[in-house]
């Protein structure tokens, strides 16, 4: 049943220009940035800067101030981005920020300041905290804590907001996917807003415009997200009702980022992932990146860059996705 793994990503054509890192942009990640807009008809001083920051909405440190996370530099929060979001309705809705994601939803504002890329082209934008009604994202919040299914309709109703978000996405320069919660992205570009989605897809294919992934954007830019996600995830299940595609902007690729080669457990299941979905599964751990649209297809940058699923980071984090897998192969 299981091909032969390969040596090298065969991610086929992809002349969109992409970068997927695992969490930020390293030294090695920064110049194939570079490399990239180099090859837009603007300098680094022109280009619009649109960060889209959804992944992070359902992250512990997004919200509670009292996460260490909260006020680190590069870290994304709701003072931050200044949520339209009630902090109390969050705290509600989460019993205290129970069920949220840990980790951290760093931004790279920073790097890009570095770059020479001005202040005043950089703009945040989150889809859902802005088009998403109160009773929606009270959903949203009680679904992910408590497990308990939205009773309202959970795509966006906002037709305006949605169209105004749209025209700033098809005005970007580079478009940006914050690190955080894979599924509840998803779910926000596919379900809740798919003409966001379609617009980002358009906009980075036509050339006009670079993608860059950062972690869970870095998922939702490949060919599926089967590889990544939340253990149990009620996103998955109750609003993405079991969709595991991407957007498919890196060919034939799709990514796990933060991936640790020293933890090999399930060599069989990540090969059934690829036959199941017939496509390369590239592990990228911390510092490295797969670059496309350069000139060749889709390449590997960084020296510690896998080019397969050969083991896997946890045994948890899977469970629940191998039997979509199964369905696939055997459809």
């Amino acid at each position: 049943f299981f091909d032969e793994q390969p040596e090298a990503p065969t991610c086929g054509s992809a002349s969109a220009k992409v970068l997927l890192t695992s969490s930020g942009l390293q030294d090695a990640s920064k110049e194939q940035f570079l490399s990239l807009v180099a090859r837009l008809p603007l300098d680094l001083q022109s280009l619009k800067v649109v960060s889209l920051d959804d992944a992070a909405f359902l992250s512990e440190g997004f919200w509670d101030a009292a996460n260490r996370d909260f006020a680190a530099p590069d870290q994304l929060n709701y003072l931050k981005v200044q949520s339209s979001t009630e902090l109390g309705m969050v705290q509600e809705a989460t019993q205290g920020f129970k069920g949220l994601r840990a980790g951290r939803a760093p931004a790279v504002d920073d790097t890009f300041l570095e770059l020479g890329i001005l202040p005043s082209s950089i703009s945040h934008l989150g889809a859902f905290d802005q088009c998403a009604s109160d009773e929606q994202k009270s959903a949203l919040f009680t679904l992910q804590s408590q497990h308990r299914a939205p009773e309202v309709p959970m795509t966006a109703e906002d037709t305006s907001c949605v169209e105004e978000l749209v025209s700033k996405i098809q005005e970007a320069d580079v478009l940006v996917m914050s690190e955080g919660n894979v599924d509840f992205l998803a779910y926000v570009y596919k379900k809740f807003a798919p003409k966001l989605g379609q617009a980002i897809v358009d906009r980075v294919n036509s050339g006009e415009a670079v993608f860059l992934g950062l972690g869970a954007g870095s998922v939702l830019a490949g060919k599926s997200t089967a590889a990544a996600g939340q253990t149990g995830s009620q996103i998955l299940t109750q609003l993405l009702k079991d969709d595991l595609s991407g957007f498919g902007l890196a060919g034939n690729c799709a990514v796990r980022p933060h991936w640790d080669s020293d933890a090999q457990w399930w060599d069989t299941t990540s090969a059934l992932f690829e036959d199941a979905f017939r496509i390369d599964f590239v592990g990228l751990p911390d510092g490295s990146a797969l670059i496309c649209g350069s000139g060749s297809g889709c390449k590997l940058s960084g020296d510690a860059a896998v080019a397969k699923l050969s083991g896997a980071d946890h045994g948890g984090l899977h469970r629940g996705r191998v039997h979509l897998a199964m369905d696939e192969a055997f459809d």
